[in-house]
C-alpha cells in the first residue's frame, strides 16, 4: 500500500488528494510455506479514492473506539480499569491535534459543491456521512463510560473532553444536519 497525491502542489486540505494503491499478489502456492520463493500467477492494484480512503478511515476509528468503549464499559465497577487505552482513543479524536481531525473531512467531502465537481461520488458521501454520525454516537457512549469510570484525578482532562465533544457535536450539525 502507498499513498500519493495527484496535484502537483499540496493542497490545503491533504485529504482531498490523497489516493491510496493497494497491491495484492497472488502466489501460485498458498501461505504459509517453506519454499524460499513462490511464482507470483496474478498482481492487482485497487486505486482508493480520497473520499474512498476517508470513509475507511472514520470506520477504522470507529471500530478502535467502539472497542475500547465496551472494554471499559464491561469491566465490573468493584475492579479498577485502566482508563488509558479509552482516554487516549477519545482525546485523539476529540481533540485532533495531529491532521486537524473530522473537520478535515467535512472541508474536503461535504462542502456545497463536492458533489457539482464529483457528480459520481454521492454515494460514497452519504457512506462517510453516516460514518461520522455513527463516530458521534460512540463518542458519546465513550464519554458516558468514561465519565462514570474516571476518578477525580482525572476530572479536568473529563472537563476539558466534554467541552471539546460539544464542539465536535456543533460544528457537524451544520455538515450532517
Amino acid at each position: 500500500m502507498y499513498q500519493y497525491r495527484k496535484a502537483a502542489k499540496k493542497p490545503k486540505n491533504e485529504f482531498k488528494d490523497l489516493w491510496v494503491c493497494k497491491t495484492y499478489i497472488f502466489p501460485i502456492d498458498s501461505f504459509p510455506n517453506n519454499r524460499r520463493r513462490i511464482e507470483v500467477v496474478d498482481r492487482v492494484e485497487v486505486m482508493i479514492s480520497p473520499i474512498e480512503n476517508a470513509i475507511v478511515s472514520i470506520t477504522e476509528k470507529n471500530l478502535e473506539i467502539k472497542e475500547k468503549v465496551m472494554q471499559t464499559k464491561n469491566t465490573p465497577e468493584d475492579i479498577n480499569v485502566d482508563l488509558n487505552p479509552l482516554t487516549m482513543a477519545l482525546n485523539g479524536t476529540l481533540d485532533a491535534a495531529v491532521n486537524g481531525g473530522a473537520q478535515m473531512y467535512f472541508e474536503a467531502f461535504l462542502y456545497d459543491d463536492f458533489l457539482k465537481e464529483n457528480p459520481s461520488q454521492s454515494h460514497f458521501q452519504k457512506q462517510l456521512m453516516q460514518a461520522l454520525r455513527d463516530q458521534l454516537t460512540i463518542l458519546r457512549d465513550g464519554m458516558e463510560v468514561f465519565g462514570r469510570r474516571c476518578g477525580e484525578s482525572l476530572q479536568g482532562l473529563f472537563e476539558h473532553l466534554k467541552k471539546q465533544h460539544g464542539l465536535m457535536v456543533d460544528k457537524t450539525k451544520e455538515y450532517l444536519g
